[in-house]
């Protein structure tokens, strides 16, 4: 009887063993230590890795947010994966819908947590497709005589980051690319664009037209696909440009919110590292206090 005893004992040990030991493997993998990269552009890299393998990319099951003190491991126990920058920004990505609304409500509710928000998707606006090269515009506004008239004498080129779906390396633009970042592929061949209307490579072509001699070099760096991406990209594509050498950033995309504390920062992160941010307010003569970060004072 001791010894059925003895035995039952072992084996219920083990099993709570067995049990336990998938947890505890988990909860390490988790550890907030561990999902902290070196750089800002290793975050980037992480997080785009973590929005690539995703498994239903129209789900967007992530949060991103920053805290002020690091929190304990727990905090972001419900997520499935984790990274974390050196100065507090994180994403995590979750299995279902309701871990992530309960993680976000428990981030709100953390004292810890300077701001937590739920990803989404951002757009290009329509551009109407021409077969002609219209410059018109450009002759309107005495883009090109300005242009001119503030060339530097000492040559020194001016980087323009066009944070949006990629530039083709068409003739007109091709001597004015520079190396830039895919944030879907993760390396630094910006040169396609997949767009249905080739909204980067038309961006990168009006400042190329605008510029007339001025040594100006365009940044690819793409954060959409097709129409759409993910907010966490685009936030991060910002801040890859800022160290990467640019000088000025475009951003042309939209989304369906009037304020955004992640994109926000990513703004005002440019303008303390000295780059100047322009923003898009839409296509439809609309105020720019409903767009983000249009209504930002640094943008």
């Amino acid at each position: 009887m001791k010894f059925v005893k003895k035995t039952t004992a072992l084996i219920l040990a083990f099993l709570m063993l067995s049990v336990c030991l998938p947890f505890t493997f988990a909860f390490e993998e988790k550890n907030i230590d561990d999902c902290t990269p070196e750089s800002n552009t290793e975050f980037a890299v992480k997080a785009a890795e973590i929005i690539k393998n995703e498994d239903d990319a129209d789900a967007m099951l992530r949060i991103m947010g920053r805290y002020g003190k690091k929190p304990s491991d727990d905090a972001f126990s419900l997520a499935r994966e984790c990274v974390i920058s050196d100065d507090g920004r994180f994403v995590l990505q979750f299995s279902d819908e309701n871990d992530l609304l309960t993680c976000l409500d428990e981030l709100n509710n953390n004292p810890d947590i300077i701001y937590a928000e739920r990803d989404m998707p951002v757009c290009t606006e329509g551009v109407e497709k021409t077969a002609r090269h219209l410059s018109w515009g450009i002759e309107a506004i005495e883009a090109d005589a300005y242009s001119q008239s503030i060339t530097p004498s000492s040559g020194d080129s001016v980087t323009v980051a066009i944070v949006d779906s990629g530039c083709e390396d068409i003739d007109f633009i091709k001597d004015k690319l520079t190396e830039g970042y895919d944030f879907f592929e993760n390396d630094n061949d910006a040169f396609q664009d997949v767009s249905i209307d080739s909204h980067g490579t038309f961006l990168a072509s009006i400042i190329t037209d605008c510029v007339g001699n001025l040594p100006v070099k365009i940044m690819p760096v793409r954060i959409l696909d097709s129409e759409s991406g993910s907010l966490i990209n685009a936030i991060n594509g910002i801040i890859y440009a800022v160290d990467n050498g640019a000088d000025v950033i475009n951003i042309s995309f939209v989304a369906n919110f009037k304020s955004c504390s992640s994109l926000e920062y990513a703004v005002d992160y440019a303008e303390e590292n000295g780059v100047t941010v322009v923003a898009c307010a839409g296509n439809n003569i609309s105020d720019v206090k409903d767009f983000c970060p249009a209504h930002s004072e640094n943008a």
